[in-house]
């Protein structure tokens, strides 16, 4: 049995848990900040126009990240601009595209998840028992360098060794590279790895196929049904406060 040297870390869902209707509230914010950039500037769109090229790019990148694969931020929000019939005009200067990008990411910070109660006890158990700690995430409509803002705001940035977003990389779990990223930037072998997640398709399946072992939280709604996975988790836990637990009997 190999000792465990790195932990990985999901975020959505492991670290923290989204209000009721979170992601619906913060494309109601996207809608009405890019609405008033838009009209800012005399380009008039209707709140339904905004919606359904939101809704349609977020479709994409879904789709994307299922095959392992990621936009950066400003790709996302330049196929956004696709989207709205925006993206060739002229008209539509730097700043205004930037002010877009700014509504488009900060929705978040309208509408924040919520901390798991055990998570900073955990993080604090990883490091004082000489463990490395990076997070491994996939991205959506919020960037990494705003997550990494919001971390901070946490207070949790400075336990870990390595933040790994998918659309700094344009790779997503369950593409294995992107743990593999992990893997070698914090010098450790696969072997001697866990991953910690709530979906079996992203976070099971990505890390089993970098050679990591796999935890999983239980109960949390799949996106992917399970009979199209590939692996099983090595270990199931109710929730991230087990996991001193598990590393510690492992």
């Amino acid at each position: 049995m190999h000792e465990t040297k790195l932990v990985t870390l999901d975020l959505w869902n492991t670290l923290i848990n989204d209000v009721p209707d979170g992601g619906t509230i913060r494309n109601s914010l996207r809608v009405q900040g890019i609405a008033q950039v838009l009209a800012d500037q005399g380009h008039i769109c209707t709140s339904s126009d905004i919606r359904k090229a939101l809704r349609e790019t977020q479709r994409i990148l879904w789709e994307g990240q299922l095959s392992g694969k990621d936009l950066s931020f400003k790709q996302q929000v330049e196929l956004f601009l696709k989207e709205l019939h925006l993206l060739s005009l002229d008209t539509l200067e730097s700043q205004c595209r930037d002010q877009i990008a700014e509504k488009y990411g900060n929705a978040f910070f309208g509408c924040s998840p919520r901390l798991h109660k055990d998570v900073k006890s955990v993080l604090q158990w990883l490091k004082e028992n000489g463990l490395k700690v990076a997070l491994v995430s996939n991205t959506g409509a919020t960037p990494g360098k705003m997550l990494s803002v919001y971390l901070s705001r946490l207070d949790i940035l400075d336990y870990f060794d390595l933040l790994v977003f998918s659309d700094e990389h344009q790779i997503a779990k369950p593409n294995p590279e992107l743990f593999s990223i992990a893997l070698e930037r914090l010098e450790t072998m696969p072997e001697q790895a866990v991953h910690v997640g709530d979906q079996i398709y992203f976070d099971c399946d990505g890390a089993k196929q970098a050679g990591m072992k796999a935890v999983l939280l239980d109960g949390i709604v799949q996106h992917v049904d399970p009979i199209q996975c590939i692996f099983t988790p090595d270990i199931i836990i109710p929730d991230i406060g087990q996991v001193p637990y598990v590393i510690a009997h492992k």
